[in-house]
């Protein structure tokens, strides 16, 4: 599990009981997972990341911001992970029309260039919730 993913169960707690009992058929507990979206426009670093997260989280992938976009009009995402650097729209702007249109959604900005400037337009302008480095540490996924 990444590091910074452990602030999404001080936000939210989503572990819900589910109680079958009725008709005999035992009693079923249910955890549900936590919608996590990856966005980067490198396929090496997105299969990278969805093998990381995907045996605690449900992972959807995009290559770019305007399909990650179209995936959060269609699936409620908890924490969106947007690489800094992309073609078309960067990360920033993405978190940044993400933060306007799901304020609650965790914004995480993923990224080999961390300087001054680029933490304070990420915090400035879209209230990130934290930062990963590329390459990310592995033991810090666990």
């Amino acid at each position: 599990m990444l590091l910074f993913l452990w602030r999404m169960d001080n936000i939210w707690d989503f572990r819900q009981q589910a109680n079958l009992t009725s008709g005999g058929w035992g009693e079923v507990n249910f955890v549900a997972m936590y919608n996590v979206l990856v966005v980067d426009d490198e396929i090496a670093t997105l299969r990278s990341l969805e093998r990381a997260l995907r045996r605690e989280y449900r992972v959807f992938s995009a290559t770019n911001g305007e399909t990650a976009l179209s995936i959060m009009e269609q699936d409620h995402i908890d924490c969106i992970i947007a690489d800094y650097r992309m073609p078309g729209m960067n990360g920033i702007e993405l978190l940044e029309k993400a933060l306007r249109k799901y304020p609650d959604t965790i914004r995480i900005v993923l990224t080999a260039y961390t300087n001054e400037e680029l933490l304070r337009e990420a915090i400035n302008r879209t209230s990130v919730h934290g930062f990963v480095s590329k390459p990310w540490d592995t033991e810090e996924m666990d």
